[in-house]
């Protein structure tokens, strides 16, 4: 129902903001070095993360790991980049491209070894500690399939 929906409108420029923007381009950096540590400790204990490109969400920090684990076995030289975003009352949306190389199975399909590049929108919260408490991700997965060879 509509009560049950958050408002958050941007009304003005918050120094503040540019921060958590920074928060969670770090975490793209970390995914992006590959540093599997760097990239849990921007997280909180309870992160959520939820792509709507997969069927499950990851769950803590554990779940975080087991994520992280599963993209560099199917992607390398994955390089996360935001080109745009816009942040407000501690939630961060930002714009970007995931680029790679498809080397292991990604669901029903096996590696193709050809490189990729998926557009995707991030919104994200960031807790008063400064950590990313919860993601959700959507991604364009008909330009990957289309880049592998799936699709014309």
């Amino acid at each position: 129902a509509a009560a049950d929906w958050e408002v958050h409108q941007l009304t003005g420029v918050d120094v503040g903001q540019p921060k958590l923007f920074a928060i969670r381009k770090s975490l793209y950096s970390s995914f992006s070095m590959r540093s599997q540590k760097d990239y849990l400790a921007k997280l909180s204990d309870d992160v959520l993360l939820a792509p709507y490109d997969d069927p499950k969400d990851a769950v803590g920090k554990k779940g975080a790991a087991a994520l992280f684990d599963e993209w560099l076995k199917t992607f390398s030289e994955g390089v996360v980049n935001a080109e745009e975003g816009w942040s407000v009352d501690g939630y961060v949306v930002l714009l970007g491209t995931f680029k790679g190389k498809h080397i292991g199975p990604w669901g029903p399909l096996k590696a193709t070894n050809k490189p990729f590049t998926s557009h995707f929108i991030d919104i994200a919260r960031i807790n008063k500690s400064d950590l990313v408490e919860r993601v959700w991700t959507y991604a364009n997965n008909y330009e990957v399939l289309r880049d592998l060879g799936y699709r014309e």
